[in-house]
């Protein structure tokens, strides 16, 4: 499966785990490192991967749910939104990254089974809950 981790995420951290996760098949690509502008708005980037297909995007920004849905509902990829402790708690990126491999099993077979389309918000502890 390829994820794809906007800019609300670190850079690093989609790279560690690309690293660490190829040998189980899966791709994790951060939006800085793909053919769009660091800068590029979600109305930019989220309709190429729409049209590239099996993008699964993991964001930090759980308010993305309510601000500018049309453009997220109309993408329709498959969406994890990390709840506002992963990205506003302070946690040291060694501290977010360990978590994040250890909830990622959860998080992948969630996406193998998930609709496209479908959106999830993940906690902290790794609470998966569909929104």
């Amino acid at each position: 499966m390829r994820f794809f981790f906007d800019n609300t995420l670190s850079f690093r951290l989609a790279r560690a785990l690309d690293t660490l996760l190829e040998a189980d098949g899966h791709r994790v690509v951060a939006l800085r490192d793909y053919p769009f502008d660091p800068r590029a708005k979600d109305e930019e980037w989220l309709p190429v991967l729409a049209r590239e297909r099996d993008w699964i995007v993991i964001t930090g920004d759980l308010s993305k749910k309510d601000k500018d849905r049309h453009v997220w509902i109309r993408s329709g990829l498959t969406v994890f939104f990390l709840q506002p402790a992963w990205t506003g708690g302070g946690h040291k990126l060694t501290d977010l990254s360990a978590r994040l491999l250890r909830y990622w099993p959860r998080i992948a077979e969630t996406a193998r089974t998930a609709k496209a389309g479908s959106c999830f918000s993940v906690s902290i502890n790794g609470h998966i809950k569909k929104v």
